[in-house]
């Protein structure tokens, strides 16, 4: 559910398909990486990584 907020989120603030698609599919990683370690920080690194990738391209 949280991942669809993501995605909407997205949506509604730039319009562009491919950035809400990324964000969806990329807050349901966040999601698996907090399912798999129990620990918000290692969510929030693989968000800090995603993002800090997203600025190089």
């Amino acid at each position: 559910m949280a991942a669809l907020a993501a995605a909407l989120a997205q949506w509604l603030a730039t319009g562009d398909p491919q950035r809400t698609m990324f964000s969806a599919i990329a807050a349901l990683g966040y999601g698996w990486v907090y399912w798999r370690s129990g620990k918000v920080t290692a969510a929030a690194v693989a968000h800090a990584l995603a993002v800090w990738l997203v600025a190089l391209l």
